[in-house]
C-alpha cells in the first residue's frame, strides 16, 4: 500500500525535477500492477517528456494487466512524444482485446498528431469496433487528424446512423472538422436533425451551418 500511496501522491504534487521522476521509473517496473498502474499514471500527470521517461514507459503496452496498459498509452499521449518508436507501439492497442485500452490508445495518437497510413487504416477499422466506445474515439480522432479523403468521409457517413447517440455525434463531429460538404454527407445531416437525440440533433445543425447549409435550415 506504501508504493501505491506514493506513487499517486508523487503524480499528485505536480512536481517535474530530477529527483521525483527518478523515484517513479522504478515503480513501473514493481511486481505490483496497481503500482505500475498509479507509477505510469503519475508520469503522464507530471509531464516529463524526457526519453528515459519514454523509454520506460513503452514496455508497459504491452503489459499483462490492461489496466496498465491503459495508463501507461495515456501517460504518453500526455507526453507528447510522437516519435515513429512510440507511435508503432501505441499502434497494435488499437486492436486490444481491452475496449478500454483501445480507447486510450485511440485518444494518445490523437493528442500526438499523427495521421500517418497506417494510423488511418487501423482506426477506420476501428468504425467497425463492437464497442461503442471504441467507435466514439475512433470517429474524434479520424476528425482531429484531419484526413478528408474520400475512404475516410464514407467510413464515417454510416456512423451518421449508428444504434449509439453518442457515435453518431461524434461522427458529426468529425465531418465538420473535415469540412466535408459533399452531397452524401448534407443529406445525413439533414436528416439527423430529427434525431431523438437533443444532442446529435444540435451537432448536426451546427454542422450544417459550418457547412454553409444555412438556407435549407430556415426553410
Amino acid at each position: 500500500m506504501v508504493r501505491y500511496s506514493a506513487a499517486e501522491a508523487l503524480g499528485n504534487l505536480g512536481n517535474d525535477s530530477e529527483p521525483v521522476v527518478q523515484a517513479l521509473l522504478p515503480l513501473l517496473q514493481d511486481e505490483k500492477p496497481g503500482v505500475r498502474h498509479y507509477a505510469a499514471e503519475a508520469l503522464g500527470k507530471l509531464g516529463n517528456g524526457s526519453e528515459p521517461v519514454v523509454q520506460a514507459l513503452l514496455p508497459l503496452l504491452q503489459d499483462e494487466k490492461p489496466g496498465v496498459r491503459h495508463y501507461a498509452a495515456e501517460a504518453l499521449g500526455k507526453l507528447g512524444n510522437g516519435s515513429e518508436p512510440v507511435v508503432q507501439a501505441l499502434l497494435p492497442l488499437l486492436q486490444d482485446e481491452d475496449s478500454l485500452v483501445r480507447d486510450f490508445a485511440a485518444e494518445a495518437l490523437v493528442k500526438l498528431g499523427n495521421g500517418s497510413e497506417p494510423v488511418v487504416q487501423v482506426l477506420l477499422a476501428l468504425l467497425l469496433d463492437e464497442d461503442s466506445s471504441v467507435r466514439y474515439s475512433a470517429a474524434q480522432v479520424l476528425g482531429n487528424l484531419g484526413n478528408d479523403s474520400e475512404p475516410v468521409v464514407q467510413a464515417l457517413l454510416p456512423l451518421l446512423q449508428d444504434e449509439d447517440s453518442l457515435v453518431r455525434y461524434s461522427a458529426a463531429e468529425a465531418l465538420v472538422k473535415l469540412g466535408n460538404g459533399s452531397e452524401p454527407v448534407v443529406q445525413v445531416l439533414l436528416a439527423l436533425l430529427l434525431d431523438e437525440d437533443l444532442w446529435v440533433r444540435d451537432s448536426a445543425a451546427e454542422a450544417l451551418k459550418k457547412l454553409g447549409i444555412n438556407s435549407k435550415l430556415e426553410k
